[in-house]
């Protein structure tokens, strides 16, 4: 946490307007994050750290919120593939900030649901049937908030875009 904490620091001595930590963290192939893994995301959002990127399970898993700092504890496979029987689904997602203020706003989060090709390019394909893109949207949504979390706006599941206003 030493290392993060400096780094954030020094960051915003540089002038930087937002800062993302990429975490390779979580328990692979597991759907949902690890009790350890929301201690440290508060720890680490609690050191001036505006968003975590998580990757590492090959599968995705729920987007929340903490103290209105957004948290994606994974985002699947987007460029690596398997033959295996790992869930495929993936996504872009784009985090949205207006900067005009002394600290970053988060505005929206969207994300264009993928999943993963399994003919031996593994490319990401969006998904374009409804039903489809809600299914990986409701994999996003964080069902059961807990540990200080939040979820995402309902609204979530049926667009896979939330915003946020004052």
């Amino acid at each position: 946490m030493k290392l993060i904490e400096a780094s954030a620091a020094a960051l915003r001595e540089k002038g930087c307007s937002l800062i993302i930590l990429s975490l390779h963290w979580g328990r692979e192939t597991h759907m949902k994050p690890s009790p350890a893994q929301y201690a440290f995301a508060r720890k680490a959002l609690a050191l001036d750290i505006d968003l975590i990127f998580g990757h590492h399970p090959h599968v995705i898993q729920p987007i929340a919120l903490y103290q209105g700092k957004p948290v994606f504890f994974s985002t699947g496979n987007f460029t690596f593939g398997t033959m295996s029987n790992v869930d495929p689904s993936t996504g872009m997602f784009q985090a949205v900030y207006d900067l005009s203020g002394e600290t970053p706003r988060l505005s929206a989060l969207r994300v264009l649901p993928c999943v993963t090709g399994k003919k031996g390019d593994y490319r990401p394909i969006p998904v374009t049937d409804e039903a489809g893109r809600r299914n990986i949207f409701s994999k996003l949504y964080l069902h059961k908030p807990s540990y200080g979390f939040e979820a995402l706006p309902e609204s979530f599941l049926l667009t896979g875009e939330a915003a946020f206003d004052d």
